[in-house]
């Protein structure tokens, strides 16, 4: 038995070793994935219905005369995502900063690494969630009515949804990304942890070795994270009721989903060497 013994322990340190290089592989490609889906609320959807708003404004004696979305509904129903956009590019970089400083072969320094990064950030800008995340119910809300009360706002949205970078996703499927992202989070720190704390993955974890320092630095981190979101999510509506969808019909009477439709036609059909406004 005992001359198996090695090498069956070898294969498991192994395994562990290369899931843990997968999971720090997968904190910095959902990281950046995650930047790109707030560049695109932002550029694909905040950008548009602001100016859209504005310009709305500005020809309506009353603000109970607005029937697509107003100037303070567009800030509200947006929030800090612009702020949160700026956090999470930063974040980013720091990411891949570290992890190109660290040798391929060493998983263990290098999730410790993105760790260290995490750690700093969930004590400091990731608290910058916290006005987001506990008021999502109310902008859920606020959507939903827009999307049901204001023909023109839906008719819009619709038309934004239909863009590329949208990738098929309702405002509200992309909004969600950014009450999800701390518990994901968490979750690829627990998967860090557990694959770092394989005997053999890491020196002896015996207390002031590398290994202990490796360990300390999850769990330090994996705590802060932890603490952060439950504190940030207690406050969230459990079962949020998501409002109706873009597609097919999310208006309430045929008479509405008729101008929505033909004034998605109108925008994506501009006349030739024209170039119109998205929303009329």
């Amino acid at each position: 038995m005992s001359p198996t013994a090695p090498p069956r322990c070898s294969g498991l340190v192994a395994k562990a070793k290369t899931q843990l290089n997968r999971t720090c592989d997968e904190l910095i490609e959902t990281e950046s994935t995650y930047v790109s889906i707030l560049e695109t609320i932002v550029d694909v959807y905040l950008v548009p219905l602001r100016a859209w708003a504005k310009e709305d404004a500005s020809k309506s004696t009353s603000a109970n005369e607005v029937d697509s979305i107003t100037p303070a509904e567009v800030e509200r129903l947006f929030g800090s995502v612009e702020t949160l956009l700026n956090i999470n590019r930063d974040l980013l970089d720091k990411l891949r900063t570290p992890n190109g400083l660290v040798a391929p072969n060493d998983p263990a320094a290098r999730a410790a690494a993105l760790a260290k990064t995490l750690a700093t950030a969930a004590a400091g800008p990731l608290r910058f969630y916290a006005p987001h995340v506990q008021s999502f119910t109310e902008v859920c809300a606020l959507l939903r009515r827009l999307l049901t009360e204001r023909p023109r706002f839906a008719a819009a949205a619709r038309v934004l949804e239909l863009q590329p970078r949208s990738k098929g996703l309702s405002l509200q499927g992309l909004l969600v990304n950014t009450v999800q992202r701390l518990p994901r989070y968490v979750l690829l720190l627990r998967e860090l942890l557990q694959h770092a704390t394989v005997p053999g993955v890491v020196p002896t974890l015996s207390s002031g070795s590398p290994g202990a320092a490796v360990a300390y630095t999850l769990t330090l981190t994996l705590t802060l994270t932890l603490t952060l979101t439950l504190t940030l999510t207690a406050t969230l509506d459990p079962d949020p009721d998501p409002g109706p969808d873009l597609d097919p019909d999310p208006y309430p009477n045929p008479n509405q989903a008729r101008a929505a439709r033909v004034q998605c036609t109108r925008w994506r059909r501009p006349s030739r060497g024209s170039n119109p406004s998205p929303f009329c």
